[in-house]
Formats: structure tokens, sequence, C-alpha cells
């Protein structure tokens, strides 16, 4: 009885190591940069706190921002290129649909489709018309991809 005991009780403790160890590097685990933020974007979340982020913008501005996705290139109605830091979506008949934040960089972009995790502040730029948000890099780093296609 008693060699059950202390089976159960290190079984235990090894439960809890594990969940605190893989809770705190797991894959949904915020990068050392995300501390840096006032919001994480996480892949949990990702079309949600996109969304708000577009509706609510005003509430927004000012905040340092972290996030990983891809690099989309775009032009506007204009001409003008735009990058922006995005994921795949459920979209409408049979295309996937984006979500994401456009951003901005003093040193340049990497190639269209790679995999970066980026910081900065949100501010909002007039594009097509329209208050858009933009997130002002501070920090980009290119990593290996993530979590392409999300669905919340």
């Amino acid at each position: 009885m008693k060699k059950k005991i202390i089976l159960s009780v290190i079984l235990v403790g090894i439960l809890v190591a594990a969940i605190i160890f893989f809770g705190k590097t797991g894959k949904n685990a915020p990068a050392d940069n995300s501390s840096k933020a006032d919001i994480v974007i996480t892949d949990n979340y990702f079309i949600e706190a996109t969304n708000d982020i577009y509706f609510n913008v005003d509430d927004y501005v000012g905040k340092t921002i972290f996030m990983e996705g891809y690099i989309y290139v775009y032009s506007d109605d204009e001409g003008v290129e735009h990058y922006a830091v995005v994921r795949n979506t459920p979209g409408c008949c049979g295309n996937d649909g984006l979500a994401g934040l456009d951003v901005s960089s003093e040193n340049g972009y990497p190639e269209a489709g790679s995999w970066v995790e980026v910081t900065g502040e949100l501010k909002k730029d007039k594009i097509n018309g329209y208050d858009t948000p933009v997130i002002y890099l501070t920090d980009m780093k290119q990593k290996e991809e993530g979590q392409s296609f999300v669905t919340n």
C-alpha cells in the first residue's frame, strides 16, 4: 500500500512538471518579444483579434502588438504596394480567406510568403479611403512556419 502511495505521488509530480514545462514552451506559448507587447495575437484567437482591431481601430492605436504569420503583398487602388502579416482562414465558395494586419517597416521586408514574427506600435493610415490599422514595426524576425490556417 505504501509503495502505491509513493508511486502515485511521483506520477502526480511528473504530470505537474510536464504541464508546467509544456505550458510554457508549447507551440502556442508567446515568444520572448511578446513580453514587450500590450497585445499578443495567438493562433487560437487570430481572426477574432485582428477583426476586433479593424472594427475598433481607435481603441488600439498606440498599443504594441505582437503576432506572427506570413508576409502578404497587395496593391491599393492607386497601385501602391502594401505589406501585411496574415494567415489563411475559412472563406466563401471554395476559396480560403485571409486575416491579418498591415505592417510598415523602415528596414524592408522578406520575400512574400516568408513566415515572420513581428512587434510594433499600431497606428492608422488611410488605404483606399479607409482608416486601416498598420503595425509600425520595431522588430521583425523570420522563423519556421507556424499554423498558417486558423479558424477562430
